[in-house]
């Protein structure tokens, strides 16, 4: 279900990420636009433990943990660093991302964060890239159709969604 919304929501969007290739300040200065102190604390982290080189060699898991540790980051914060500044395979969960994933049915409601995340993670297999489009999808799919009060009509996933 959840490839088969990917591949409905491509057709009729096309490429969607523009992330790809992003270097860790340019995906820091997207994700925190509006929020200064976050970004100051992050940076302040990202000098201490001297950058990059690192990081890169941090697991997935004791890098997230890291990030968490830093005042002003949320956990969908910490995920958007991982997938788009350090290409680590962990899918971005957002509000538009369990709204989409209860209307067809594939998350229930009162699934925690975590539980949502390795949910879509293991059905799309840890691919980075398709991450980062698929999240890109979701987040133009719930500006145009998907809304908090949904706008069914026209919509490509219309015929797989309970709403």
């Amino acid at each position: 279900m959840i490839g088969q919304a990917f591949s409905c929501l491509y057709k009729a969007y096309g490429e969607q990420n523009k992330w790809s290739g992003a270097s860790f300040e340019i995906v820091v200065a997207r994700l925190f636009a509006e929020d200064k102190q976050s970004v100051e604390n992050l940076v302040t982290w990202y000098q201490q433990v001297d950058g990059m080189p690192l990081l890169d060699q941090w697991d997935t898991d004791t890098l997230r943990q890291q990030l968490l540790a830093i005042n002003g980051i949320s956990v969908e914060m910490a995920d958007s660093i991982l997938l788009h500044a350090f290409n680590r395979p962990v899918f971005t969960v957002n509000s538009d991302t369990r709204r989409l994933f209860r209307r067809l049915g594939v998350v229930p409601e009162g699934l925690s964060h975590d539980e949502t995340r390795h949910l879509i993670e293991i059905s799309l297999e840890g691919d980075v890239d398709l991450f980062q489009e698929f999240h890109a999808l979701i987040a133009k799919q719930c500006r145009i159709h998907c809304l908090k009060v949904p706008l069914c009509e026209a919509c490509v996933l219309a015929s797989q969604c309970y709403h």
